[in-house]
Formats: C-alpha cells, structure tokens, sequence
C-alpha cells in the first residue's frame, strides 16, 4: 500500500512540474567579425622568388712564376682596392738575377760601342781604298754581332724585370677578398690560384617558372629582401634554355644599392619581388582567404555570413586579385575562421 502510494506521488510531482515549466527561447550565437568593404582597385603585381647572392665578378689570382710565399698580405672577407698587395714571393734570387742581367747588359753595350767605333773608322780607311774588302767586312760583322748580343741582353734584362715584378700579387679592381688559398713559406706552381677576389658588384640568381617568365624581361625592376635589409634591383640576365632538374629559367638580378649591400655575404638567401606590371580588379586581404580545395572568403550580408568561392590571381604585397566578388561586398577579415556558412554575425 505504502509503495502505491509513493509511485503516484511521483506521478502528480512530474505532471505538477511539466505543467508549470515555462517555455524558455534559445538566443542564437551571434558571432563578432570585422569586415573590408571591398572595390576595384589597382594595384602593382610581383612575382615572387627565392634566390641566392652572388658576386658579378669571381676572379682567381695567381702568380705568373713560380716561387715560395715570402709575405700574404690579405685574409678572407677583407674589402681591397685597386693595387692593394695581396701576396709576395721570396725575390733574393730573382734580385741577384737582375743585378746580373743589368751588368750584362752594361758590358754587352760597352763592347758594342767599341766594335761600333773601329767599323766606322775602318769604313773610313776602305771608302779611301787603304783597306781591304775582307777588313771592311770583318768589322761590319764583329759590330752586328755586338748589336745582337746588347739587343739579347736588353731583352733578358726586361724579363728578369718582368719576374721581379711578377713576384707581387695585386688586385686590379675594387673589391672583396672570398679565399686566401695559400700560406707563407708554401711553393706554388706558375698559375695556380693563390687569392680569390670580387668585385663589390653583386646578383642574385633565381630560377623563374616558364609561366611566370612571359612578365619579366631584361631591365625589370624588382625589390630584394635579404635577411630582412630591402634592395632595389634590376633584371640584367635571362637564360634561354631551362634548368636540366628543376626545368626552370635562370634569371640575374643586378643588386643596385651597392654601397649598401659591400656587407652581404655571397650565397644569402634573397627573396626577389619582380615587378611585373599593374592590374585593375578586386583584392582583399591575403590573410582573409581560405581554402578547403577550394579558395573562399566569407562575406557579410543581412548580418549573416555568406561563403563566397573564389578564384585567386596575382598577389601585390598582402593581397591577393580575386575573381568572385563584386564591388561593395563586405569581406569579413577577422573571425572568419571561428564561423561557418549560413551563421549570424554582428560586424564590429
């Protein structure tokens, strides 16, 4: 009795409460954004690139004799002018050897004018017919002989100059020192590279997709991002035959700040803007795209939001040119990817 009793009280308890519970309405979530109204705009294009720095110039120095390092008078990353020493061979002997040729010489134009002073005197005695035929010619051919041996030693004198001169090591241009490629009191060879200098032109190369190519050409101007220090540049270089692996086409771009760019280091990672023309169209945020396979942006109308499939063009700095979009609609650019399509928005 006592358990029928507590069941239908329970009963009478839940009717009593469905009876008097009130019927409470649900707010929807509405969900704060901000928006850019968006227009037709123009705006410049860039194509972008990664690339690498060079130098415009490399050259390898070396020695034109062959010789032992006395003095290297450079290390690696110096900046050089023109006619700065960059190293030095031992000269003692080639100094002895100079001495010796210039004594040479000496006595070989002494010798020269004497046998020159006896021709002249016996040309003198044979045009009077008080000498021979034969005594004539042997003092034309003693003083030829003379001349020849004074024109040999003149000529090894200029080249023992030429060695000792060529036992010095200058730059001849303004520059930077890359590699010092020997040290004091090593023998090098005639020709081997000893410095490795450039000059203080620098490039930056890249490779640039065949799509991509028909807008840049020779004399294209393009802004250099490297290591966050900005450059101004210019195209001065374009391959005809692409790459063998990345099938791309190397493209040079002259760095035009060079004053400001002495400090770069070759093989820095370059961004490299090409500045491809301007365009009229639509563009909105790079930052308010998104994508799930297919490019989108949302827009805000009747304070909904609305899903907008787009199609995406060229970038200009932060933008992106769209097609999709008319002029005036409101592209949501902040909170967009807390909401979905169809959602009740308040623009803030």
């Amino acid at each position: 009795m006592k358990k029928i009793i507590f069941i239908t009280t329970i009963i009478i308890c839940v009717i009593f409460l469905s009876c008097t519970k009130k019927t409470v309405d649900v707010e929807p979530d509405i969900k704060p954004v901000k928006v850019s109204i968006v227009g037709n705009e123009t705006k410049t294009i860039y194509i972008r690139n990664i690339g690498t720095v060079f130098s415009s110039d490399i050259k390898k120095l070396g020695f034109k004799i062959p010789g032992k390092i006395e003095h290297i008078g450079v290390k690696r990353g110096d900046r050089i002018k023109r006619g700065k020493l960059l190293a030095r061979l031992e000269t003692k002997e080639l100094s002895l050897a100079l001495d010796a040729a210039a004594n040479t010489l000496k006595k070989a134009e002494d010798y020269y004018n004497e046998t020159a002073s006896f021709y002249n005197r016996v040309k003198g005695l044979y045009n009077m017919d008080a000498l021979p035929q034969t005594d004539y010619d042997k003092a034309k051919l003693a003083m030829n002989i003379a001349r020849s041996d004074m024109e040999n030693a003149r000529v090894d004198l200029q080249h023992k100059r030429n060695m000792l001169s060529d036992a010095s090591l200058t730059s001849g241009i303004d520059g930077f020192v890359v590699e010092v490629l020997n040290k004091k009191g090593e023998i090098v060879p005639a020709g081997y590279p000893v410095v490795v200098i450039r000059n203080e032109s620098l490039i930056v190369k890249t490779g640039v997709p065949v799509k991509e190519l028909k807008d840049i050409k020779i004399g294209t101007k393009a802004k250099i991002d490297i290591n966050g220090e900005f450059f101004n540049g210019k195209v001065t270089n374009i391959a005809q035959v692409p790459d063998e692996r990345s099938r791309t086409y190397r493209v040079e771009v002259a760095i035009l700040d060079e004053k400001k760019g002495s400090g770069l280091y070759l093989g820095s990672v370059a961004k490299v803007d090409f500045i491809a023309g301007e365009i009229k169209g639509v563009w909105v945020p790079v930052f308010a795209l998104l994508s799930d396979g297919t490019d989108y942006v949302y827009i805000a109308k009747k304070e909904q939001a609305l899903r907008k499939n787009v199609i995406t063009g060229h970038v200009s700095g932060e933008f992106v040119l769209v097609e999709g979009l008319s002029k005036g609609d409101k592209v949501i650019v902040k909170g967009m990817k807390t909401i979905n399509d169809g959602d009740r928005i308040k623009i803030k």
